[in-house]
């Protein structure tokens, strides 16, 4: 037999294989030619002959079966043919004979035992792949689902752009189904949109019993079950290995399942493997072993081609913790309000294990004495101190999400039904939802706004239950999104004021397990207005003036306490403290506490003590000077000072002495003397220099009230210059000779030229140009007593400095760190750590211990090149 134009040897022995008429064993393809598939009853051991051909021979592996089988599907047709033409008879033989006929047939997946459905806790977390081999993509997804809280939340990133927000950046959705509010949060911009939960979303399912009595739109949250899509139409279907793991395969069919670039109606086919009985995983977050959990469901349709694997890992059936749910990014900081509640009691040992359970516990109290929503109470976190018998609970209350948002649009241009509650003067459907929603008369389920005339229709149902429809009254529908009864969320102040009654009446106790015993926590208080930092870098300039001491406290001699400060801002409340000279500051970087004081780290030995959440910032005054280091020179100090603890307060007592200019100063570390001079080390020329062990020279660093703009220069008019000097000499000039009236100068290491000008960079009218061979200083610091609208200097030309300095040179340093124009604020003073009086218990010597400067060994000299500057510092 044989057959023409065949286009492959695969169709050829489709041919030999379903042949009727003869056991097909053997067949011969052809390429080329007609008669190309020639179909042979025997093998090539049977004696058939071969001889060279174009074409080639295919021999069967086995001996065709006599009778052919027949395919299912001509099977289960005939099968049914048969039912229904009642040919399928059971003949049963007893006291009373009777034959008993086949009315149906249908087909059932799998094997036909009974195998139930496994069973899923409310509360768990997966990540999930999706693996789609016909565009040769991987898309991962992770799914935090908790039942008790009504709370889901699920991380995408679409493939290609698609609505509502047309993004490829990572989304997170988190949907709460107490309120009917989804959060979409852009994870790459922190963009976040609030808008009603959408059916057909992840974790949605319509609520049927509300359809069907009135066609009403009310959704719901799906069961743990139904977020795999599972259900009683699923049948085992056996066992199967996934990754080396026994599972249990459910089988079904569905034409609910959609793909977007599919319009028409399909069938596919569901298979899920979960984890077998026998088998358990323990996560990685939790001790408690997980029997059951789904591995991989894989949706198939041959109607359409369709092929998806999803594949299920790290499920964890604990208790999500609420931190998953973060909404912050979706308000503004005016609608946050940071918290922290003060506990009597010591975090060791009984909070070790018991940390997340205490935060859950709080968080119930807290929503139950508020009438307040879990999800307000965002980032709780516990701190406490290690010498103090309190604990702290932090934590940010946002606002309720806008009223608009519990309700869906279900329909427009619609008559509103006689006989509701009807308002006036409602300028737009947000204002009628609030109306709603606080409406005490009955619940109001559901509203109509007429923009027209600008009318809220407010409805005790959700249904739309008009009859007619009239687009001239341009009436829109809306519903609330889920069936709830619960009460309006309160205002934050609202909230506050709640809790704290209930710490007053004392309510709020949280009990922990501690062995066989119980152990409490009474809330003793609660405070607002706090500062949620983290701990401060090192990067802001303005600390770069300051030591920093990690994990340390002064607790004594504290002049003022300020709340709700950034770690810049209390640096600068220490800068330009008028009242007392602030030398040093303790910052609480977990409620954003600032505490200044007197007493400089260098003196603090005895009133220092360790504090886990809490550093000490020190001032630092030898960033005024350059340091060299093991050297002495051979001139007479102009004042003494005896007993000074470190290289650093000889720094400060310098820029501060006010019998003369101290420019320059000696510190040893073996007497502890300072030595004041009146000469900077730039005078002085031809004084002997030698090395010493103990002893290192600090002299004025005059770039110190500088800013540098490299390769910068402006339009001179009044200028006096000077020619073959460096460029720490055109500074000291600056400061020095010219005093208040030098508010910049120019230096161009090429030709050592020095131009001074009484201009500066930012004064307007003063344009700032490129420079090939010329950097541009601009004045920041003034001598205070010298500060005043400075005159013009009168132009002039040198070739060698002046070192006989005229009468208005600067009488002395700059005051450290002073900033012209900075304002200070006050602020009360709020304690709540109970610190302020408490003695140390430890001598901690923090110079003896660390030595200068542990945190700016770099700092101690900027190290300028005379001719060539490196770095700047800014200010």
């Amino acid at each position: 037999m044989h057959y023409d134009n065949v286009q492959s040897p695969e169709d050829c022995a489709k041919y030999c294989v379903t042949n009727y008429d003869f056991t097909c064993n053997s067949f011969d393809f052809c390429a080329t030619g007609t008669n190309n598939c020639r179909l042979n009853k025997r093998h090539i051991g049977d004696g058939a002959t071969l001889s060279t051909s174009p074409c080639d021979h295919f021999s069967r592996n086995i001996n065709g079966p006599i009778v052919q089988e027949t395919p299912v599907d001509q099977a289960y047709d005939n099968l049914k043919t048969a039912v229904y033409q009642k040919k399928f008879r059971l003949q049963v033989f007893g006291q009373q004979n009777f034959d008993s006929y086949a009315v149906d047939v249908r087909i059932l997946f799998g094997w036909m035992e009974n195998v139930t459905l496994p069973s899923i806790a409310g509360q768990f977390s997966y990540g999930l792949e999706i693996v789609d081999p016909a565009t040769q993509n991987v898309i991962s997804a992770n799914v935090w689902y908790d039942m008790t809280y009504g709370l889901v939340r699920f991380d995408l990133t679409n493939t290609s752009p698609s609505p509502p927000f047309y993004t490829t950046n990572p989304i997170t959705t988190i949907e709460d189904f107490n309120t009917g509010t989804s959060y979409s949060i852009d994870r790459s911009l922190g963009n976040c949109t609030i808008h009603p939960i959408q059916l057909g979303s992840f974790a949605t399912q319509q609520d049927k019993t509300a359809l069907m009595k009135n066609g009403a739109y009310v959704i719901k949250m799906k069961g743990p079950l139904d977020i795999f899509s599972m259900n009683e139409s699923y049948r085992w279907a056996g066992q199967r290995t996934v990754r080396g793991m026994l599972c249990d395969v459910f089988e079904a069919t569905t034409t609910d399942f959609k793909v977007p670039s599919i319009t028409q109606t399909f069938t596919s086919v569901l298979q899920f493997f979960f984890m077998s009985d026998s088998w358990s995983e323990t996560p990685d977050t939790d001790s408690n072993p997980v029997n059951a959990q789904p591995i991989k469901l894989v949706i198939s349709s041959a109607e359409v081609g369709l092929s998806l694997t999803y594949n299920f890992y790290n499920f964890n059936e604990e208790d999500p913790d609420l931190k998953n749910f973060d909404i912050t990014p979706c308000f503004t900081a005016d609608q946050q309000e940071n918290f922290v509640i003060v506990f009597n009691g010591s975090y060791h040992p009984y909070l070790n294990t018991n940390e997340k359970f205490f935060e859950k516990a709080a968080r119930v109290m807290m929503s139950e004495s508020s009438k307040a929503s879990p999800l307000r109470f965002q980032k709780l976190e516990v701190t406490y101190d290690s010498v103090s018998p309190y604990l702290f609970l932090i934590g940010t209350l946002v606002d309720p999400a806008p009223f608009i948002d519990d309700f869906t649009q279900t329909n427009t241009g619609m008559n509103p039904p006689k006989g509701a509650q009807t308002l006036t003067n409602i300028a737009s459907a947000a204002a009628c939802a609030g109306q709603c929603r606080q409406n005490s008369k009955f619940p109001c389920q559901g509203f109509y706004y007429c923009a027209s005339g600008s009318t809220c229709v407010l409805r005790p149902t959700h249904a739309d239950s008009s009859t007619s429809t009239n687009s001239a009254l341009l009436c829109d529908h809306y519903s609330r999104t889920v069936n709830s009864t619960s009460t309006v969320q309160p205002p934050t102040d609202v909230i506050v004021s709640k809790i704290s009654n209930s710490i007053y009446d004392g309510l709020i106790q949280v009990p922990v397990n501690y062995g066989s015993a119980i152990y409490t926590f009474n809330a003793t208080n609660i405070r607002t207005r706090i500062l949620r930092n983290g701990r401060p870098s090192e990067s802001n300039l303005l600390l770069t003036h300051f030591y920093i001491y990690r994990q340390y406290f002064i607790f004594t001699n504290t002049d003022t306490s300020i709340a709700g400060l950034s770690v810049e801002d209390c640096a600068r409340r220490c800068i330009n403290n008028m009242e007392n000279e602030c030398l040093s500051f303790s910052y609480c970087f977990d409620l954003g506490d600032c505490f200044l004081s007197h007493v400089h780290a260098d003196n603090s030995s005895g009133i220092v003590q360790r504090q886990e959440y809490c550093d000490l910032y020190s001032r630092y005054f030898l960033d005024q000077y350059t340091e060299s280091s093991g050297l002495t020179y051979s001139v007479k100090a102009d004042a003494t000072l005896p007993n000074v603890p470190s290289a650093n307060l000889c720094a400060k007592l310098c820029s501060q002495y006010t019998a003369f200019q101290c420019k320059s100063f000696e510190y040893c570390t073996s007497t502890k003397n300072c030595l004041l001079l009146k000469m900077h080390e730039l005078d002085m020329v031809g004084k002997t220099a030698s090395k010493s062990l103990t002893c290192s020279f600090y002299s004025k660093n005059y770039f110190y009230d500088f800013k540098l703009l490299k390769r910068m220069t402006i339009s001179f008019t009044n200028v006096v210059e000077f020619s073959n000097i460096t460029s720490s000499q055109c500074a000291k000039l600056c400061v020095e000779q010219e005093g208040a009236a030098c508010r910049s100068f120019a230096y161009c290491n090429m030709t050592s030229l020095c131009r001074l000008t009484s201009s500066h960079p930012f004064q307007s009218g003063n344009a700032v140009s490129k420079s090939d061979m010329c950097d541009l200083y601009s004045r920041n610091f003034y001598q205070p007593s010298s500060y005043s609208q400075p005159s013009k200097i009168q132009g002039r030309r040198s070739s060698q400095p002046n070192n006989g300095y005229s009468g208005g040179s600067l009488a002395g340093a700059s005051i450290a760190l002073f900033i012209v124009g900075l304002a200070i604020g006050v602020g009360g003073i709020y304690l709540y750590r109970y610190r302020k009086e408490r003695q140390a218990t430890d001598n901690i010597d923090l110079v003896q211990q660390f030595g200068e400067n542990p945190n700016y060994n770099n700092l101690e000299s900027e190290n300028y090149d005379e001719n060539t500057q490196d770095s700047e510092r800014n200010t």
